[in-house]
């Protein structure tokens, strides 16, 4: 039994993620998800599409490697465009 899509795609996203900080805090460095960069869509997106490919019955190797592709290719055009994802405004006093 598998688990729901919603429940797959956020598991798939948090580890996309999670494993990103993982890689920037062991040496030292602040995690890319704390900047301002896209980090977070492309992995909700590329989880999703797994988890939607799979309860549709899609062949795992072509899903993961558009997922793959997919996710990679929105994080290349957003460091290359100068995307940044929106800040908190702060409050005024």
């Amino acid at each position: 039994m598998s688990a729901p899509t919603v429940t797959a795609a956020l598991v798939g996203a948090t580890s996309g993620i999670g494993g990103g900080v993982i890689r920037d805090v062991l040496p030292r460095e602040v995690p890319l998800v704390l900047h301002r960069e896209i980090y977070a869509l492309p992995a909700v997106l590329g989880s999703t599409l797994i988890a939607c490919g799979h309860r549709l019955g899609w062949p795992l190797p072509p899903t993961l490697a558009v997922a793959a592709v997919l996710v990679a290719g929105i994080h290349l055009v957003a460091l290359w465009r100068h995307w940044q994802a929106p800040r908190p405004r702060r409050p005024r006093n």
